[in-house]
């Protein structure tokens, strides 16, 4: 290998690791609040399943004839 090509991989390899560091600190920057996100996300879907196991009550505890079209909301449950 000549010291031209020796040179050119080195800023080769030089300019690839400015590139994954780089990547590197933009995803860190972007996932810093991941958990925060997903704390959230877990919230909101305790909060529809309670919703959706009250709704199940309601309907295990009325007159079915009563309320087929509410029921029709289980079907897909």
């Amino acid at each position: 290998m000549d010291g031209l090509s020796g040179a050119a991989s080195v800023i080769a390899v030089i300019d690839m690791s400015a590139k994954v560091a780089s990547l590197c600190f933009k995803y860190s920057v972007e996932v810093k609040h991941a958990k925060e996100d997903i704390d959230r996300l877990h919230q909101k879907a305790k909060a529809i399943s309670n919703v959706l196991e009250k709704l199940q009550r309601l309907l295990d505890k009325q007159d079915k004839s009563q309320l087929s079209t509410t029921r029709k909301l289980l079907d897909p449950l």
